[in-house]
């Protein structure tokens, strides 16, 4: 089978054959998201959060993942609103029905020694948004101490969750305080205190 072009948009995706699966696969990074009906989609979250939706009635859904590394007063977007807003955008796009949308989530751990309650502002702030949008979320594996590969097939739904529990390279470690230190910035005006700071 030959891999398809990638969906207008989504051209910078990492996209390979699962060989598992038997179809091919998108593998996302910090600060991506990706829409598919057919293809898998793949990331190893951290600190960072992987939200999962998906349109159950047409088989179409989408993931992001991103972290919150600091705290907002909705003056100025973050990392977490832009990955939701975009992916929300991109299913409504694709043909997905808002009263349809259905949410998974997924990761928030406290690998970084020094994250300062990043992954617990992630999670918080994707529950938030979700309930604001009036989108259910119907499964939730999220905080701990250790990493989690995501395995999401928008068609039917499923996730495959694998905990990394003893990692023994530093990928993920550097990828999540590299996306912490690229979000920084000093606090401005009315903006409570970064406990990071």
């Amino acid at each position: 089978m030959q891999l398809q072009p990638a969906p207008r948009g989504f051209e910078h995706i990492n996209r390979y054959f699962d060989a598992v699966n038997h179809r091919y696969a998108a593998k996302l990074l910090p600060g991506q998201f990706y829409v598919s009906r057919s293809e898998t989609i793949v990331t190893v979250v951290g600190t960072c959060v992987a939200a999962c939706l998906r349109d159950r009635s047409q088989g179409l859904g989408g993931m992001n993942h991103f972290m919150e590394p600091h705290v907002t007063t909705g003056a100025v977007s973050s990392p977490g609103e832009d990955a939701m807003f975009d992916l929300f955008r991109a299913l409504l796009d694709a043909g997905a029905q808002r009263h349809h949308l259905e949410a998974k989530l997924f990761g928030g751990s406290r690998i970084l020694s020094n994250d300062c309650m990043v992954g617990e502002r992630s999670i918080a702030f994707a529950r938030l948004f979700l309930r604001q949008a009036n989108i259910p979320i119907i499964e939730e594996d999220l905080g701990g101490p250790f990493a989690r590969k995501i395995d999401f097939q928008p068609a039917d739904g499923r996730v495959r969750i694998k905990h990394l529990r003893d990692i023994r390279n530093d990928t993920i470690l550097e990828r999540d305080r590299h996306f912490v230190e690229s979000y920084r910035r000093p606090p401005g005006p009315g903006d409570r205190d970064d406990p990071c700071g």
